[in-house]
């Protein structure tokens, strides 16, 4: 059994970049980028869901917006290497926020 196909039908300027293709070949070409275009949506949802992950996880670390001052563990207080730690850690989340934001554009 065959797919049954729709079609569509667009306007594009003259200057279009499809245009500098082969008249046969536009159709196959324009689906491509399409399904390209979907692929790319979908992609720039998972890295803000990501981003949005990240964010919470930064903000319960940090406890960003709140009164309460960061969570501290008692021995993290008396071993510096531990306090270090932690905070290597949050410049890498940082950097991961900031990686995703120059990634949007």
């Amino acid at each position: 059994m065959t797919k049954k196909l729709k079609k569509i039908s667009i306007r594009l300027s003259d200057n279009h970049k499809i245009f500098t293709y082969p008249p046969r070949t536009r159709s196959a070409i324009l689906r491509e980028w399409i399904e390209a275009g979907i692929e790319l949506s979908e992609i720039k949802n998972e890295i803000n869901e990501i981003k949005a992950t990240i964010n919470a996880i930064y903000s319960l670390l940090t406890q960003e917006g709140t009164n309460s001052p960061p969570k501290i563990k008692l021995s993290e207080l008396n071993n510096p290497a531990k306090t270090e730690e932690k905070d290597e850690k949050l410049e890498n989340l940082k950097t991961m926020l900031n990686f995703f934001d120059d990634f949007e554009g």
